[in-house]
């Protein structure tokens, strides 16, 4: 396979599957400039978009408008033993109910309409490579609901554990702040004054000293463990 085939099979097709036609269009506008993808399709509807599962080749990526997602739990449900392609939320803003109700059905994302493109791409990089990716400020809401039904309880908070220690250097501190607060690495590197390589390089090493594979994960562990607060 010479290297032009093999470039095409890497690139994914995906499909956005939202209400605001013009928003849509203004993303699959972005995504046909990103060489991540080989074909996108737009539709308005779930029912529309059954259409497409048929096709010879296979969708990889399905970015869903949250109004469509909860009208049509049901549907999707029944879908499920035919969708291969992993399911990303796409939301105007952060949702407790929303995010909640998308990762007990399994979307890999929730993603916000207003990230900036790098940052989305690199959550659909990570999606694609397997990993979940909720945007930071809707794992925030998740932390701060899921610390409020637990006081209601009556019970001892799940963060703020004082007496673990962190791993971490100074540096990947900082980078992890940034990344709670919603910062990708360019906006990291911008505002530590490094490049966008070492933030990658910082990123990294946090991930393998918690035993972490995402930003999510790495957030919601710190946050538990009273490293950082958010």
């Amino acid at each position: 396979m010479n290297t032009l085939m093999q470039s095409q099979k890497d690139k994914l097709n995906a499909v956005i599957v939202h209400s605001n036609e013009l928003l849509a269009r203004g993303i699959k506008n972005i995504f046909e400039h990103n060489d991540m993808f080989r074909s996108i399709f737009f539709k308005r509807n779930i029912g529309d978009f059954v259409g497409l599962l048929g096709q010879e080749d296979k969708i990889d990526i399905l970015f869903l408008d949250i109004n469509l997602f909860l009208k049509e739990q049901s549907t999707l449900q029944e879908l499920k033993e035919l969708l291969t392609a992993k399911i990303v939320i796409l939301s105007e803003k952060q949702s407790y109910f929303a995010a909640h109700e998308a990762a007990v059905a399994g979307a890999r994302g929730y993603l916000l309409e207003d990230m900036g493109t790098e940052a989305l791409k690199e959550a659909i990089k990570r999606v694609m490579a397997g990993y979940n990716y909720f945007h930071p400020l809707v794992v925030n809401e998740l932390l701060e609901n899921q610390l409020f039904k637990t006081r209601e309880k009556g019970m001892a908070p799940i963060s703020h554990k004082a007496d673990v220690d962190h791993p971490f250097t100074k540096r990947e501190i900082e980078t992890l702040k940034l990344i709670a607060g919603g910062k990708d690495n360019e906006e990291i590197g911008e505002i530590l004054n490094i490049s966008e390589r070492t933030v990658r390089n910082h990123v990294a090493s946090i991930f393998k000293k918690i035993h972490v594979n995402s930003r999510t994960q790495a957030i919601i562990l710190s946050n538990r463990n009273g490293w950082i607060d958010i």
